[in-house]
């Protein structure tokens, strides 16, 4: 299993801008076992980022219809 980082805490501005910076990749899976193994303590959102295409999605919603169907993830 790779080593990961501990799960940084979040600051939010005024603005309400969160800046996150990320030194590891996980994919759907890995993030899936981790929220269900309680790795997170207090989980707000699950963001799916494409930097080859420059775009960040949120799949929040779908990661619970994922595990209550039981579809497996690639």
């Amino acid at each position: 299993m790779p080593h990961r980082a501990a799960t940084p805490p979040l600051a939010q501005s005024r603005d309400g801008t969160v800046y996150l910076v990320l030194d590891c990749k996980a994919d759907l899976q890995t993030v899936i076992a981790d929220l269900l193994s309680a790795r997170y303590r207090h989980p707000l959102r699950v963001v799916a980022f494409n930097t080859a295409e420059g775009r960040a999605r949120d799949v929040t919603a779908e990661i619970p219809s994922l595990v209550r169907t039981g579809i497996s993830v690639p």
